[in-house]
């Protein structure tokens, strides 16, 4: 027998499942002749279908050696690394693949395939229309089609090209399996449980199906059946993710608590990125009124980045914000980096408390991060990062404290918060505590004598949160005169039960209590109203005032126990009024927006110039004072006669600038800015014909985006919350929508002119209130929105 022989007889036994006679063959191939590339790339198949493969990649690498033009070793190499979850190799070894032959349909397939394991969904589906393209009657990159239009939330998509997958392979349950979820995800459970049970048909040891057939039943009420499914799809998979949080759910409806979390735990132990297990998991906190976990829960289940079963899972996600934890800054970035949520009426309310919670703080970021601020950045960052973990946003907290560390890692108020901040929505987090812990033993064994209250303070609290009472209390006795070190040490020795140490303790806080003012308990003697922002050292009273309202609580609590040790309850949530009370003081306030006003000049003053560079035509002088109904009619004049493609970004900096200048009144702005979108959406006709709707709601979403940033300071600390309040935020990006939705069932997209297109806006409105009469302001919950439309 020749090479050629054993080559082709080795392709025979491997497809029969002849796997160790299969690489006997190739191996007696390759003996008769060692240069056969063909014949070391199915000695690799066969070595990578017995498990070998570390021999399989030394057999890839000899075949693409032998013959660097052929495609296929550098597939295989690819099918393999993939079935490793070596993702960013494959795509490599499949892009070398296409390279060299990009008419192999399958490398396509495969390198689309990672593009889905890798969640770049947008490319996946791009390679594998490429594979359809190159062989229609090629099923996988149907299958491969379908699964990235599910993760794109496309499903009725998903479910034709499964259908089309079937209708190739009749025998492939994995289609059936993916048309199940994507029915499951349209609200069909009826089908969806017909196409699971026919993939389980074909296959009963294919987990993913048991898994999907669990999900449509759970859809449907019957709670004791999907808990039988997400059993036996454990049973044959205990490694399956998504089947331990079907069983969370199933449990959870049943009101088996305990059971659910102890199932949800096990889904985060395996994949502690798995979001909705997270979700789950809080949910079931929530319900047992474990609030804390329960928004520690939420928040990492947002930190993981949720994709369409965040859309889900929405109306819950802003009900618990709303009623229940109280995060301001986290609900204000979370709004800022989704402006499509807005549209969600259930959203109005949350969003105007939001706004009010965080003007103060906002306007103290913004002075921090101008250059009116004289502080040291480091200084800077720590009370940046103070403000983001007392005002419910431990996320950006987090980063803003990594920056801390990386400035001054031996900062133990940086290092303490770092882990604190961790401590609020990620698990497990043991390598920075350590790191911090390493940090607070090198400062107790330097000896500081005298030392400035706040390094033992927060050594002290880095001991506490590890665990270690010992060393944390005698962090706190290095400074027995500072406050909140006396109650932290109080604290310890009350959880240690050494009832006598813990009254003296109290005693010293009585002692010292009674020599300061009222205010000592908050600022360490100072009033809020009497603090300088103008003179060096201000900061160190904010220091002060972030320490002890940590501590305000319990020393209220004290005054109530008069030292009754046995009623001391564990520290109640401080109220964030208490916190950003001094921010809303009067005069603090006058005194932030006087140091800002001449930063805002100065911010406009760059950004006029950036126009001028990029727009080197404009209707009107921009240090022009101009009547703003002449400034939108000439904006508008010279807006419909441009191609706004890679410009529309400069347009509504222009617009942003003439508003901010006062010479354009908020609804000319606004009414522009939908304009700018529009007028880009006509030079974007692909994307019409591609994504239908969807480019009409981006954009309502773009609109609102103007709403929601400033061109001038980082999104984290503009003023977007006071226009967010002057314009209506929700309501305004709801009418938006629908005036989007209107134009294209009408094929009203070509407006010609910018008077036209305004016309056609406000006559909406106007048939908008008529049809809706007392309920327009129900369904698009806009301030002032009124007086707006009749001015108008």
């Amino acid at each position: 027998m020749t090479t050629k022989d054993w080559f082709n007889k080795g392709v025979n036994l491997s497809y029969e499942g002849k796997r160790q006679e299969a690489l006997k063959a190739f191996e007696t191939a390759i003996a008769l002749d060692e240069k056969d590339s063909r014949s070391w790339n199915g000695k690799g198949n066969a070595l990578h279908s017995l498990g070998l493969h570390d021999d399989a990649l030394k057999a890839y690498s000899n075949a693409i050696a032998l013959d660097k033009n052929d495609a296929l070793p550098w597939h295989s190499m690819g099918i393999m690394l993939e079935y490793l979850g070596k993702f960013e190799e494959a795509l490599k070894a499949y892009s070398n693949a296409i390279a060299l032959d990009e008419k192999f349909a399958p490398a396509w397939n495969g390198r689309g395939n990672v593009f889905n394991s890798l969640d770049r969904f947008e490319d996946a589906l791009q390679d594998f229309n490429t594979a359809i393209a190159l062989d229609e009657k090629f099923a996988l990159p149907w299958n491969g089609r379908g699964n990235a239009l599910y993760s794109l939330g496309w499903f009725e998509e998903a479910v034709k090209a499964y259908d089309k997958a079937i209708s190739l392979n009749k025998n492939d349950s994995l289609p059936w399996n993916g048309r199940g979820n994507a029915l499951h995800r349209l609200g069909r459970d009826e089908d969806a449980l017909k196409s699971h049970d026919t993939a389980i048909s074909m296959n009963e040891k294919l987990a993913p199906a048991w898994n999907g057939r669990g999900n449509a039943l759970h859809s449907q009420g019957k709670f004791e059946e999907a808990l039988e499914a997400f059993d036996t799809a454990i049973a044959l998979d205990e490694k399956l993710t998504p089947a331990w949080n079907g069983r969370g759910n199933a449990l959870d409806s049943l009101g088996r608590y305990e059971e659910a979390l102890k199932a949800f735990n096990t889904a985060i132990a395996l994949d502690e990125n798995f979001a909705p297990a997270w979700w789950g998991r809080g949910l079931i906190h929530f319900k047992k009124e474990h609030f804390p976990l329960a928004q520690s829960c939420f928040l990492r289940f947002y930190h993981l980045g949720t994709g369409g079963f965040l859309n889900q899972v929405i109306a819950d996600f802003i009900k618990f914000f709303d009623s229940s934890f109280s995060a301001p800054l986290f609900m204000h970035r979370f709004f800022k980096h989704h402006p499509c949520l807005q549209i969600y009426s259930m959203a109005a309310r949350l969003i105007e408390t939001t706004a009010e919670q965080c003007a103060g703080v906002l306007k103290l970021l913004t002075y921090l991060n101008s250059r009116a601020s004289k502080l040291a950045h480091l200084e800077k960052l720590k009370i940046e990062g103070l403000i983001y973990q007392h005002m419910g946003d431990p996320m950006r907290a987090k980063e803003v404290f990594d920056e801390v560390n990386m400035q001054d890692e031996t900062d133990l108020l940086g290092q303490y918060y770092r882990v604190a901040s961790m401590n609020d929505y990620l698990e497990p987090f043991d390598e920075e505590l350590n790191f911090a812990k390493d940090k607070a033993k090198t400062f107790l064994q330097s000896n500081p004598e005298s030392p400035e209250p706040r390094q033992p303070y927060y050594a002290g609290q880095i001991f506490y949160l590890a665990g270690d009472l010992e060393k944390a209390c005698q962090c706190f006795r290095l400074t027995p005169d500072f406050l909140p070190s006396l109650y932290m040490e109080m604290r310890v020795l009350h959880q240690q039960e050494n009832f006598p140490e813990c009254a003296n303790v109290i005693n010293k806080i009585e002692v010292l209590k009674k020599q300061a003012p009222e205010q000592l308990p908050y600022m360490q003697g100072t009033v809020p109203a009497n603090i300088d922002l103008t003179q060096p050292g201000w900061e160190q009273h904010f220091y002060s005032y972030a320490h002890a309202v940590e501590i305000s609580a319990a020393f209220l609590e004290l005054d109530i126990l008069e030292h009754e040790l046995d009623i001391l309850k564990s520290k109640p949530q401080v109220p964030i009024s208490a916190y950003i009370n001094w921010l809303l003081d009067e005069k603090s306030q006058q005194l932030i927006e006087n140091l800002l006003a001449a930063y805002f000049q100065d911010q406009l003053q760059l950004l006029r110039k950036e126009i001028e560079k990029v727009i080197t035509k404009l209707p009107f002088a921009l240090d022009e004072k101009i009547d703003p109904d002449r400034a939108e009619r000439e904006l508008g004049a010279m807006i419909e006669d441009k191609d706004l493609s890679g410009q529309m970004e400069n347009y509504r900096q222009l617009v942003k600038y003439c508003l901010y200048t006062g010479n354009l009144s908020l609804p000319g702005a606004m009414v522009l800015d939908v304009y700018i979108s529009f007028k880009e959406l006509l030079y974007k006709k692909n994307v019409l014909k591609e994504i239908g709707g969807g480019a009409f709601e981006a954009t309502g979403v773009a609109a609102i985006s103007f709403v929601l940033t400033d061109p001038f300071v980082p999104p984290e600390v503009s003023f977007q919350m006071q226009l967010l309040i002057t314009a209506g935020g929700s309501g305004l990006g709801q009418l938006i929508l629908n005036f989007t939705k209107h134009c294209a069932k009408r094929q009203k997209l070509e407006i010609s002119t910018y008077i036209q297109f305004k016309k056609l806006f406000l006559d909406f409105v106007k048939e908008q209130r008529g049809e809706l009469g007392d309920k327009f302001e129900e369904v698009y919950p806009l301030k002032n929105f009124k007086k707006w439309a009749e001015k108008k």
